[in-house]
């Protein structure tokens, strides 16, 4: 018995959500796998004050990254399976992506500033720290965006990542 139009609509539409779901799921397995490895390198400094809080900013940052880049592409796949030419939108998503990307650098670099100053644990807060031989005082939160410090008189010194060129820290005497 040959098969049907409907059949074939049937076998298609099976064959592309397999297709999306297999994608979600590789998607995840990697970004559990890639989160895991970073946490175990992590891991090595537990002794340390600090290491959790720098391993749930890091984690956290793959998750975005990968959940990101994985319904991306299952969008695009279902899209694609719709019938819908995808072809338009990854352009216009390039001159956007492209745009963003020129408008948003600071940003970005304020980012992966954060991400090194929290992986390389040059300060925790609570450190009494100095930046750019200029803004003296505690440190008060470290986000991927900006650190704070506390001021010796109390003012509260908010200061983008990516402007941070020298810190000391006097709280480590090494």
């Amino acid at each position: 018995m040959a098969p049907t139009d409907l059949d074939m609509i049937v076998f298609d539409l099976l064959r592309d959500a397999l297709r999306i779901a297999f994608v979600i799921a590789i998607g995840k397995l990697l970004i559990h796998l890639i989160t895991t490895a970073v946490l175990t390198s992590i891991a090595i400094a537990k002794g340390t004050d600090g290491y959790k809080e720098r391993a749930q900013t890091i984690q956290n940052v793959i998750r975005l990254i990968g959940n990101t880049i994985t319904y991306s592409i299952a969008l695009f796949l279902l899209l694609t399976a719709l019938g819908i030419d995808i072809r338009p939108l990854l352009a216009g998503a390039g001159v956007l992506g492209l745009i963003a990307g020129l408008g948003a650098q600071t940003l970005m670099k304020d980012f992966f500033t954060g991400i090194v100053i929290s992986a390389e644990d040059q300060y925790r807060v609570g450190e009494r720290i100095k930046i750019n031989s200029g803004i003296e005082g505690t440190v008060v939160e470290i986000a991927l965006r900006l650190t704070t410090l506390r001021g010796t008189d109390g003012e509260l010194h908010h200061i983008l990542n990516s402007a941070i060129t020298t810190v000391t820290n006097y709280s480590r005497k090494r």
